[in-house]
């Protein structure tokens, strides 16, 4: 249907990805239907996976025939020799119910990038005996998204009792059904992607069930970074225009908010705020920020103490001041106030020092200067706090494929394949050989936590270490963890003695005072521009693994890096984290990227601290673009046409 050409080898205009495996051949541009110009993305396939080793890992249980039921955990318990979580208490519950496993929250919010990936699970489940049970016909797995959507997976095999299965689940919509029975489209499945709520997993299929169990999950996803795996060529990567973002266009920029009107999941319009602000919350429309003494939902009332018209112009002081000047303990730097006024930190304004400073953000009382700069990579200063929520990036042990090396500093050095690993305590270890045991070797973690991390400013890296070493060797100074990126090499000093035999669990905050940058010149200390500019590619993580000489053996486990989505989590909001409004060119929360159909040009750094982004000469018939490590620019075409600047069809 999509695919033309003599011999078929082309797709129509506005579809992408010609493949046997795809049911129309080629995959039609959706993009929330704000726009057809899209191409396969040239991100690549990652995975969200939970084994069981430690925890339930926030894993609950849902009585599915129950519309007002709540999840509950009471009763589910861990078996580490089996590496699964098990329940037996359905009989105490009611016959004849359908239970799911509920995933949690970091399977849920945008998963667009899952398109055309899998969901995968084992499962084990024993029937009541007696023979009394029988098959019961629900979904095997249930998708729900904040969209108004929920979907349904009905396997063509049911899962034998008594015995571990594994489960394999498309994510593409000829799969899926929707609660009238009547197939998916694409459209409903990238819209209930674009916000899912929940994803539950069938734990019971017969009538009376004595026990269930689930031993892993994972999600298929995509990435920008280079994961090691393939391109993830059934995502679509749309041209958004002005007011939106995301693969899809499922996101309205900042700046923006979702209006009732439109197609799909609404229009982005620009904030209403009475020219009193330009940030709003991209869900409810509600200003941030208000400037001029103006408060409310559209900096549309004026503060306390002040009168006019926010709607016209902005408010004026009515009168004298306070008596009491009740200064905000967060952006003052006492509790006194001086003539009225409270004396407010350097990046903090306002009678009561309580906002932040234009072209800076995040008000915290943490923070000597009040609130943080805005980075933007230097492209602009307009940026709020995010409204996105604090989640952790696992480490999982599981197996061979836990991407642990161990290197020097340089990372010239490196070893990968003589680990101990222990699934139990999500740990992996070496045993030091009599070559390496005076080396000074450094942990250097997996891609999980490599790529673009911006989203991990101001939070923690946690880790849990130990080591052991031969009697009275001489314990050594070092670096203990050192961030790599763009160029530039930063270190942090661990305040606690590790001492062997003692297992400690310490957090690395991210945040600029706590870090120190090397240079020729010698360490000074480093700024908050430093440490933006090497998450937002952070090449390296190295934890310092050799802490004596005579090492004998060094250890760690349970690492966890804190990042930032934008679905609710349970945990506190990401108030470090800055959303820029990008110009022209630039996208992701920092305008760390390049928009699709731009190329990043890093001998020109007069626009952009990591390189500017330019759009690219095709002819609007890229699919990307690049610039040469000579300056040359090559455009990758869409298929029909060619040429250098894709000129030619």
């Amino acid at each position: 249907q999509y695919a033309t050409g003599l011999t078929c080898d082309q797709c129509k205009p506005n579809t992408f990805n010609l493949a046997s495996s795809n049911q129309f051949g080629c995959i039609s541009c959706f993009c929330m239907g704000i726009t057809n110009r899209c191409a396969a993305s040239n991100w690549y396939r990652n995975e969200i996976h939970v084994s069981f080793t430690n925890s339930i890992r926030d894993f609950a249980l849902i009585d599915a025939l129950k519309p007002e039921a709540l999840p509950f955990t009471d009763g589910i318990r861990l078996d580490t020799s089996r590496r699964e979580i098990i329940y037996r208490d359905f009989p105490n519950r009611g016959n004849g119910d359908v239970y799911y496993w509920q995933l949690p929250s970091i399977f849920l919010g945008d998963r667009v990038s899952s398109y055309g990936g899998n969901l995968k699970y084992t499962i084990r489940h024993v029937p009541s005996p007696g023979g009394q049970s029988s098959r019961n016909n629900a979904a095997d797995v249930e998708l729900s998204s904040l969209n108004d959507i929920k979907l349904y997976y009905f396997s063509r095999e049911s899962p034998e009792p008594n015995s571990q299965q594994s489960f394999t689940v498309p994510l593409l919509e000829q799969y899926w059904q929707r609660s009238d029975g009547t197939q998916v489209d694409r459209e409903h499945l990238l819209m209930a992607l674009a916000d899912v709520q929940a994803i539950r997993i069938k734990a019971t299929y017969t009538t009376h069930t004595d026990e269930a169990a689930l031993s892993s999950v994972s999600l298929d996803t995509a990435e920008k970074w280079n994961t090691g795996r393939e391109r993830a060529v059934e995502v679509e990567e749309c041209s958004c225009p002005a007011g939106y973002t995301g693969l899809s266009c499922e996101d309205c920029a900042p700046g923006y908010t979702r209006g009732i009107e439109g197609l799909y999941l609404g229009i982005c319009e620009p904030c209403n705020c009475n020219g009193h602000s330009t940030q709003c919350d991209p869900d409810t429309g509600v200003c941030e920020n208000c400037a001029n003494h103006t408060t409310g939902e559209n900096c549309d009332v004026c503060e306390p103490g002040y009168v006019g018209d926010p709607t016209r112009e902005g408010c004026r002081w009515a009168g004298e001041p306070p008596v009491t000047c009740d200064c905000d303990p967060a952006g003052s730097v006492s509790s006194l106030c001086i003539g009225g006024r409270c004396e407010c930190k350097s990046n903090v304004e306002g009678a009561r020092c309580n906002r932040c400073r234009p072209a800076t953000f995040g008000l915290s009382a943490d923070n000597v200067n009040g609130c943080n700069q805005c980075f933007c990579s230097g492209v602009t200063d307009q940026c709020h706090e995010s409204s996105m929520y604090i989640q952790q990036i696992p480490s999982l042990v599981y197996d061979n494929r836990h991407g642990f090396t161990l290197t020097d500093a340089s990372r010239l050095d490196v070893l990968d394949d003589t680990f101990d690993i222990n699934v139990a305590e999500n740990e992996i270890g070496y045993q030091y050989t009599a070559a390496n045991k005076n080396k000074r070797l450094f942990w250097s973690l997996p891609a999980t936590f490599t790529g673009n991390q911006v989203k991990s400013y101001g939070g923690n890296l946690t880790m849990t270490q130990r080591y052991t070493a031969q009697r009275g060797a001489q314990s050594l100074v070092d670096q203990d963890v050192m961030l790599l990126g763009n160029g530039i090499s930063l270190f942090w000093t661990n305040p606690h003695t590790v001492y062997p035999n003692r297992p400690i669990t310490y957090s690395v905050p991210l945040r600029e005072s706590e870090w120190r940058r090397l240079s020729v010149e010698g360490p000074r200390s480093a700024s908050r521009t430093d440490l933006m500019t090497v998450l937002s590619n952070l090449e390296a993580i190295l934890v310092r693994a050799t802490y004596s000489e005579g090492m004998i053996s060094t250890h760690i486990s349970d690492i966890s890096l804190d990042t930032a989505v934008e679905h609710f989590t349970g945990k506190p909001r990401a108030t470090q984290i800055e959303s820029c409004q990008c110009p022209l060119g630039y996208s992701g929360s920092s305008c760390e990227s390049c928009s699709r159909g731009y190329y990043r040009d890093i001998t020109n750094r007069s626009v952009s601290i990591l390189g500017s982004c330019n759009a690219c000469p095709c002819n609007d018939h890229e699919e990307s673009c690049e610039m040469s490590r000579v300056g040359l620019i090559k455009c990758h075409c869409l298929a029909g046409y060619t040429g250098q600047y894709c000129q030619d069809t």
